[in-house]
């Protein structure tokens, strides 16, 4: 080889050198992985719909392989979520990520100076999760809107709003719907809920012919075990909580892939300046929403969907 062509070499080793030293963010420098330590709410389809979106933008962006995720899948409960954010702090998470009212709370009290990113929260601010460390994409949905459709199709003359109390974020919907149903002249009655044995119970207890069920793990995580008796007693369920169209006569949700796109983006932006922390004005709202009739249903309970509803749609189940 010649003494120019090895010169030649040389220089442009190191202008490669130099390129991957200005793309590659400056916080990855110096650790092989950053560990990002995951907590679902509990383990339900709308949580793993908006980590399957993150996780897909992660990869997209070039990012996933410089990173440890860390998952844990608590059962709804606020011990569980407080021990599940304390193991993944144990094992050195330089980022947490709460999917859910709940667990985003819960690390709210024990997550101090780690960034914590949060998804899939009804009207995180008014939540509370404002801190100086947080950072994150909740949901708003018009209730309203989910009332009239119910009002159109359903006989209505009591509503259940069921909620859980230890999501706050479910409290602040159930509250929000209570004063929308106000407005309707239609009789509500709170339903608050503190475990899954809880649910039946309230159920039993109050005479209503339609439940409105709020965002929240605990309800999702088991609405296998009371959607017989719903049926049976003949009560028409409408939700904001995406991944229930199949028990819900009508769902009105935010899109849980779009939020995992705004999260990962978020992330990425947090490893690319190294610190978010103490920054204000970082929390997104999503507002664009689904509406899911659920024809088959509908049919079992004897009630037929006007046809100007269903041009709304975005899906109907057959």
């Amino acid at each position: 080889m010649s003494f120019h062509s090895d010169r030649s070499l040389k220089v442009l080793m190191l202008w490669l050198g130099l390129l991957f030293f200005l793309l590659v963010p400056s916080s990855l420098f110096g650790q092989e992985k950053t560990t990002i330590g995951v907590v679902f709410s509990a383990d339900i389809p709308f949580y793993s719909e908006i980590h399957s979106a993150f996780i897909k933008r992660l990869r997209k962006g070039g990012y996933l392989d410089r990173l440890n995720i860390l998952i844990q899948k608590p059962n709804p409960d606020a011990i569980a979520w407080s021990n599940a954010i304390r193991k993944l702090l144990a094992y050195d998470a330089s980022i947490i990520v709460a999917y859910g009212s709940g667990a985003a709370d819960a690390a709210r009290y024990e997550v101090h100076s780690t960034p914590l990113l949060f998804a899939g929260v009804y009207e995180p601010i008014k939540a509370g999760l404002k801190t100086g460390n947080f950072s994150g994409v909740g949901y708003r949905v018009p209730v309203s809107s989910l009332i009239r459709y119910l009002k159109k199709v359903v006989p209505v003359k009591r509503i259940g709003i069921i909620y859980s109390k230890i999501e706050k974020s479910s409290f602040i919907e159930a509250k929000e719907v209570e004063k929308t149903c106000k407005t309707f002249s239609t009789e509500s009655v709170l339903l608050g809920i503190r475990n899954s044995s809880e649910i039946r119970e309230k159920l039993r207890l109050y005479s209503i012919d339609s439940l409105f069920i709020t965002g929240s793990a605990v309800l999702a995580k088991n609405m296998s075990s009371f959607s017989n008796l719903l049926e049976k007693k003949g009560i028409s369920v409408v939700t904001t909580m995406g991944g229930l169209e199949q028990e819900a006569l009508i769902s009105l949700y935010t899109k849980p892939s779009g939020q995992g796109i705004v999260l990962a983006d978020k992330l990425i932006r947090l490893l690319r300046e190294a610190d978010l922390r103490g920054k204000a004005g970082q929390i997104t709202i999503l507002m664009k929403n689904r509406l899911v009739f659920n024809l088959k249903l509908a049919r079992k309970l004897g009630l037929d969907v006007p046809v100007e509803l269903l041009t709304e749609s975005d899906r109907l189940i057959r």
